[in-house]
């Protein structure tokens, strides 16, 4: 009877949990509000799920993306916990009921997430998107935008090449692991201040790949994920307050970063909250002295799977073993690497004064020599030494005046415990240059030095005292002869851009200067021309002993012999034109008063009046010239009928035009006059 009542109890509850409207192809539990259609082979939501539902599973099926998907999840106004992973959806569903506070869509083919996808969920609280295809360009800046409390953001195994920006600043827990992340910056950080919790392992950062100061924000975070990257050195960005950091497999050679020529920042300094930390799987050989000092609330470190060499180098990180508080997780947590001797011991079993090094603790160098200076060059990437020792040189003359190398080393090597300074009579420590270190060259510049002189150049470690240095430091140096218009290396050589400046500068000053010589003589020219222009037509002045005009600037003998001179009186109206010149001694009534007109052009070759001929007056006279000179003479009792005027009894002759005149005049008379023996013409 037992049995049957609990048998019978079973079948009342199996069919009380079975809603009446549960799809065939789901299993609903009307107690718990909980829906199952997981691993159904779906390719569409079915319908009919209740819509009091408060947990849906959905995984596992061939679900995507589709208005039936998006109308029937939005019915459904009082879901909380969503599960969509594993299924063939390509975005990130619209619609979703703003009471979702869990979302998984992990292993998907989500590529795109668009502007406000999670605008409605403003009660979310966890979303994992793991196992997808989105990347930086198909995740929008404000995809995130309106999910006020998310809390944990899961995007693992995607394709993200940067850290993504916009994510909601109560977010408290970020996974990145398993992106092609590369990148971090201040942007995608700045928002992230409540941040607990960043995992960035097993992605491509390195050293160079966060802004400066970019992980700073992050007042609140505690758990830093870096390992399986590519970090070179431990990024000075950590904030101060994290407690456990992961830093194992990568390729880390130095805790410190190498700026060379500055003084090294020391890594993990700032992190005196700092409890767990791992530099497992890198390549430590060495750890700068105080790179660790300040890690007082340290508990457990790993160090193992380090190639340690264990030298003089490795004497700090002995001493701090021995000193801290720490827990190490194993015995053999830091085994020797080489030298060969110690290879597979253990750090903490050796002793201290084990641990030495080479007398000659310097890297292999080039020596480059020119009359003036002497150049020291080396590969910093091949080096055997640690990157953050620093190296320095000395450059000093032999005390001797004329003394070879060879006398040097066997005058030094007489007794075991020679320096350097005892042998040289001045010195001069060169620090190291390190401009060429990004190329992977390290060099020291030695300049200032004499042609053709002997130098003893040494070179040693920042750590190491001049008083240390032997000749089995030294090299001896020669520089070479100057000769007549060498060029030396340290002498300054004009840029070639510069020579071309000045080669231009010199072309155009010239230009100009020939232009402005060009533009003097032009209006040296235009001048000149217009003098001859107005000298071309003088005044003229009227000698009444002679009766003809004369030229300004022009002798008596030159109007006396010149033969050209030519005068006509006036005629009465309607007389003759005399077309020929009056060659006879025929007297001529100086008292007569006559008119005359002279026409003097630019091609006369003397300074005499001219009077141009009956048959070249017509195109002489017409050609509009200039260069015309009218006189006028008073007549009385003399009328013309042409362009005259009577006023009291005097007659006035104006002519101004003459053109116009010898077209509207009777022709005149020429006569010729004939200078005598005393220079005066007479008729």
């Amino acid at each position: 009877m037992y049995l049957l009542n609990i048998i019978l109890a079973t079948l009342i509850s199996t069919a009380l949990s079975v809603s009446t409207d549960c799809p065939h192809q789901c299993r609903c539990d009307t107690l718990r509000k909980t829906v199952y259609c997981l691993g159904k082979g779906l390719i569409k939501l079915p319908f009919g799920i209740p819509r009091d539902t408060i947990t849906l599973y959905l995984q596992n099926n061939r679900l995507v993306n589709g208005p039936d998907l998006d109308k029937i999840l939005g019915t459904l106004q009082v879901l909380t916990k969503l599960d969509l992973s594993n299924n063939s959806l390509t975005s990130f569903p619209k619609n979703l009921p703003r009471t979702l506070t869990w979302v998984s869509m992990k292993e998907n083919d989500i590529r795109y997430i668009g502007s406000r996808a999670l605008g409605r969920l403003s009660m979310l609280r966890a979303l994992n998107l793991d196992n997808n295809t989105i990347t930086n360009q198909g995740l929008s800046p404000s995809a995130f935008s309106g999910a006020a409390n998310l809390r944990t953001l899961s995007l693992k195994w995607n394709r993200l090449t940067s850290l993504p920006e916009g994510l909601p600043s109560s977010v408290l827990n970020a996974h990145f692991r398993h992106n092609l992340i590369g990148a971090v910056s201040q942007t995608a950080v700045r928002s992230l201040k409540n941040l607990v919790t960043l995992e960035l392992s097993y992605n491509n950062l390195t050293s160079e790949s966060f802004d400066r100061n970019a992980l700073r924000p992050l007042i609140n975070l505690q758990y830093l994920d870096l390992s399986h990257n590519r970090l070179a050195y431990v990024p000075k960005c950590i904030p101060g307050n994290v407690t456990s950091l992961s830093l194992s497999h990568n390729l880390i050679k130095s805790i410190n970063e190498p700026v060379r020529g500055q003084p090294r920042s020391m890594s993990l300094s700032r992190l005196g909250f700092l409890e767990h930390l791992d530099l497992s799987y890198n390549r430590l050989r060495w750890v700068e002295p105080g790179s660790l000092d300040r890690l007082i609330a340290l508990k457990t470190v790993l160090l193992n799977e380090n190639p340690w060499q264990c030298d003089c180098h490795l004497i700090y990180l002995k001493t701090w073993i021995s000193t801290t508080r720490a827990l190490m997780s194993m015995e053999s947590n830091t085994i020797c690497f080489t030298p060969e001797a110690f290879q597979s011991v253990t750090l903490q079993s050796l002793d201290r004064v084990s641990l030495t090094c080479p007398s000659r603790q310097v890297p292999d160098y080039n020596i480059s020599i020119s009359p003036q200076s002497i150049v020291l060059q080396w590969d910093v990437s091949n080096s055997d030494y640690p990157d953050y020792v620093e190296y320095s040189a000395f450059c000093g003359v032999p005390r001797c005046a004329d003394c070879t190398p060879e006398g040097i080393i066997d005058g030094a090597l007489r007794e075991e415990y020679t320096y350097v300074s005892s042998i040289v009579k001045s010195h001069a420590i060169y620090p190291t240059d390190y401009s060429d270190s990004r190329n992977g060259v390290a060099r020291i510049d030695i300049t200032n030095r004499t042609p053709g002189k002997l130098y003893i150049v040494c070179m040693m470690e920042s750590s190491k005292d001049i008083a240390d240095l032997t000749i089995e430091d030294c090299e001896f140096v020669e520089t070479n002869s100057a000769s007549p218009g060498q060029i030396h290396d340290n002498e300054a050589i004009v840029p070639v851009w510069l020579a071309i400046l000045i080669a231009l500068l010199v072309i155009l000053v010239l230009a100009a200067i020939v232009l402005v010589v060009y533009c003097q003589r032009l209006n040296a020219k235009k001048n000149k021309y217009k003098q001859s222009q107005r000298e071309m037509a003088p005044a003229m002045t009227y000698d009444p002993m002679r009766q003809v005009y004369n030229m300004p600037g022009t002798t008596r003998t030159a109007l006396i012999d010149s033969r050209n001179d030519r005068m006509y009186q006036p005629t009465a109206p309607g007389g003759a034109f005399r077309d020929s010149y009056i060659r006879s001694s025929a007297t001529q009534d100086a008292g007569k008063e006559f008119d005359v007109t002279l026409m003097i052009t630019s091609s006369s070759n003397n300074n005499l009046m001219q009077v141009p001929s009956p048959e070249t007056c017509e195109s002489y006279c017409s050609d509009g010239h200039n260069d015309t000179i009218s006189t006028s003479h008073t007549r009385t009792n003399t009328t013309d009928s042409i362009g005259s005027q009577s006023d009291g009894g005097n007659h006035y002759h104006t002519n101004r035009h003459h053109h116009h005149y010898q077209h509207h005049q009777p022709p005149p008379r020429y006569d010729t006059h004939i200078a005598n023996s005393n220079g005066y013409i007479t008729p």
